[in-house]
Formats: C-alpha cells, structure tokens, sequence
C-alpha cells in the first residue's frame, strides 16, 4: 500500500515508498532484527502530543540489539530526536505509533555480528480489536518460546514467529488469537501482549521468569494498579486452573493498550470491572491526567 508518510532511515528522511532493504540481508532472509512499537497520544484539550515512555522504549531497543549482536551506532539521544522530529515532518496530532527497527541493510549471514540501521516508522494508528469490545483467546497447544531456546523478554522479530503459529491455529479454531503456556506448564502471555487475570479484587500476573516479554505496558499497569487504583497486585506463576477460573481476564501492551477477555476455552468471563478501572486510569495517564507521571510523558511540539 502506498503512502506520502515520512520515515527516517539510514540518516536520512524519505517517503515511505522510498525505504527499501538489501533482499539479501539476513534481515530480509532470516528475521534479523529488533523492534519498538511507541505510542503517542493527544493531551486532554487536543493541543500536544505525547511519547508514552520514549525513553524506556529505547534502552529496551539498545539492550534487545545488544543481546544478539546488533550495534547500533547513532546515541540513544540522537535516536530519541530523530523518532521526534519525524512526528513532527509527518505533522501528526492525533493518536499515532511509531516502530523503529534496527535492521541489517547488507549480504550476510545471520552468524555474524553487525553495524545495523535504524528505521523509524509512524502511523496515524487506530485501536487494536477497534470493531470489539472483548476477545476470545484459545489455550495453545504451542510452547511460548523460553531462556532455553532463545531469550523471551527482547522484542526481536524472530520471537514472533513462535505466536504466529499460536494465532494462526487460534483463529482456525474460531477464537481472536492465543494464550501460550511455557515450558513448566504455567501461563506465559497472549500473542504480542502480556496478560493479568483478577481474584477477588486483586491483580495477578506472570513474572519474567514466565517467558514473558519485559513489557513496560505489563510494569505501568503494576505501578498505576497499586498507587491509582489502590489494588494489590501479586507477580507470580499463575497455573492454567486458575485462569481459568479468575474472575476477570485482560492482556496489555503497547498496541492493545488493556483489553478485556471475554473467554479461554470455554471458560466465559462476564465481570470488567476491575478492567475497566484499569484502562481508565491508564488511559486518562497517557494523555497527561497525573502530574506525578509526566515523567512518562515527552512532549512532541514545544
């Protein structure tokens, strides 16, 4: 599909329909590459635009490269003002989502280690399920991906290939995607998002250790749930029985934000409360509500 939006690649901004990368790269070939999805949200009165935790996106981007041998070589500042400013060429004031990519743009093998480039992409961007109100998630027989076989927590794009085949199967089955075990047979999270269930009022979710992705939506949830909501919130293996059987179910994460789950299975829940509390006060966060977590906030148009 073709588009006028300007991207940043390789030092550079160009259209869209300009970017382009070596068919022969182990990007290309073998999925060689780390990611950042980062959302920007319009302030209460529509005048500002916002980054949600731009900073903690991009350290996760620089450690996700590091840990596979990826470098990359502009500053993390120098990254930070390039994702800005390409909002800004693009003229952006409405909700929107920017992926960088650090790729490799060169013949290769995927052994090798690699300089790599930076791709920063924006998007006008809807809700994610925008047609749904809740969703309905298949119990996988596929094995989320583990520290034995290659890391869970980075967002690399090979990782996602392991919750392609969980979604794929999930949808032949009638469901909107998946919910993935790990290798101890405990709940590890959806395809793309992180998951908590609720239990007589309190937050329950998986901890690292779980094959999760080290999710900075899946941490702002635990801090707001505690310090705005005043609930508990327990970090620790949930077993399959108890999901479900949990009173309400929800996932996280950059592009689904929080998102009700209406059935597991044929576990059905029925009760958002707790839910819709949550994504409130999320919500209301990112487009500037709490003055105590303006420091998640970075601002695009000064």
């Amino acid at each position: 599909m073709n588009s006028n939006n300007i991207v940043w690649t390789k030092g550079k901004f160009i259209k869209e329909d300009e970017a382009c990368i070596n068919i022969f790269s182990p990007s290309s070939q073998f999925g060689l590459n780390v990611f950042e999805g980062i959302r920007c949200y319009s302030s209460l009165d529509n005048s500002q635009l916002f980054f949600f935790r731009l900073d903690d996106h991009i350290t996760r981007l620089y450690n996700s490269s590091t840990s596979i041998d990826l470098k990359i070589k502009m500053k993390k500042d120098d990254l930070k003002e390039k994702i800005i400013e390409t909002i800004r060429k693009n003229q952006f004031k409405k909700d929107s989502i920017v992926r960088v990519i650090a790729y490799v743009d060169q013949k290769g093998s995927w052994t090798q280690k690699y300089d790599c480039e930076v791709v920063v992409l924006p998007r006008q961007y809807a809700r994610a399920f925008e047609n749904k109100s809740t969703i309905a998630l298949n119990l996988s027989n596929w094995e989320r991906i583990n520290i034995n076989s290659m890391p869970p927590k980075i967002k690399a794009g090979a990782n996602y290939i392991n919750s392609r085949y969980a979604h794929l199967d999930a949808i032949k089955k009638g469901f909107d995607t998946a919910l993935l075990l790990n290798n101890n047979g405990t709940i590890s999270e959806s395809t793309g998002s992180c998951i908590f269930m609720v239990k007589e009022n309190n937050l329950v979710t998986p901890p690292l250790n779980s094959s999760i992705l080290d999710s900075i939506t899946r941490k702002t949830i635990i801090e707001i749930a505690k310090k705005i909501n005043n609930l508990e919130v327990d970090v620790r293996e949930i077993q399959k029985d108890e999901i479900l059987n949990a009173d309400e179910v929800f996932l996280c994460g950059t592009s689904i934000e929080v998102f009700p789950v209406s059935k597991i299975n044929n576990a059905e829940y029925n009760s958002y409360k707790i839910t819709n509390k949550i994504r409130d006060s999320y919500l209301s966060l990112v487009r500037g509500s709490y003055k105590e977590y303006y420091k998640w906030l970075t601002p695009i148009y000064v």
